[in-house]
This record gives C-alpha cells, structure tokens and sequence, in this order.
C-alpha cells in the first residue's frame, strides 16, 4: 500500500483461521513479494472472527489427506 504498510488477513473464522496449504502458499507468496517490495516496511498479519488468529495447521484436512499431503503441508509451514 502506499501507506508503508502491508496487511494480510487470515479469513477462515469457522475453524480458527487454521491454516490449508493453499494459505501457506498465499502466505509465502504474499510475504515474499512484501520482501521484495522496497517501499514496505511493515506487515500485519490479523485473523477474522473473535476467538482466534490462527490455531494452527488445519488437522481436519491434514487427516483427510493422509502422510503425503502432511508432510508436504508440515515442509512448508515451517520453511
């Protein structure tokens, strides 16, 4: 933004903002080109709803998805 600052909102409020591996690819992506942009100098990172920023990884999908999808999911949330 032209303010100086980035703002990103996780917006999954039935499940505690909890994190899919497709939000961690936007995630990274977002955060990378912040990185890359010269002009930002800050990045906030919120989640919708009144319980909760973010619970985690999304083990409902890491469950349904079995080893494959958690390992892949688990190498990215922590990279």
């Amino acid at each position: 933004t032209s303010s100086g600052c980035t703002h990103l909102n996780l917006n999954k409020p039935k499940s505690l903002n909890s994190l899919t591996m497709e939000m961690i690819e936007l995630l990274t992506s977002h955060v990378d080109e912040f990185q890359r942009d010269g002009k930002q100098k800050v990045l906030v990172v919120t989640g919708e709803g009144t319980k909760s920023f973010c619970a985690g990884g999304d083990v409902v999908r890491l469950y349904e998805n079995q080893w494959q999808y958690a390992s892949e999911f688990f190498r990215k949330e922590f990279s």
